[in-house]
């Protein structure tokens, strides 16, 4: 984790990360099960209480489909490839190939 996702807490920012330390400002806070993974971690903030999970703010963060891999999209789309040619081959929306392809730039 690299900072509490609430914009308001202190150690929102690298300052109160510093202050606090790196490992220091939040806990474990058990686990959420999904389809594609079995378990996926929990964690919150000592300071604001807010919970959040170990795939927050990555680049995986609040997709559905982890089979679709950004980079090959992302490749495919500096060859020359539509998006709707993409979101075809992969089974998906253009959407969520625009949404990869805007994570990854």
């Amino acid at each position: 984790m690299n900072y509490c996702p609430n914009p308001i807490c202190i150690c929102h920012t690298q300052k109160g990360i510093d202050y606090y330390g790196k490992d220091n400002w939040y806990k474990k806070h058990g686990f959420y099960k999904t389809n594609q993974y079995n378990k996926i971690r929990r964690y919150r903030c000592k300071f604001c209480g807010k919970t959040f999970s170990e795939r927050k703010n990555t680049e995986s963060w609040y997709f559905h489909r982890d089979d679709i891999d950004g980079h090959k999209i992302l490749n495919k789309w500096c060859e020359g490839k539509t998006l709707q040619q993409l979101a075809n081959s992969n089974h998906c929306s253009i959407t969520m190939i625009r949404t990869r392809i805007s994570r990854l730039m």
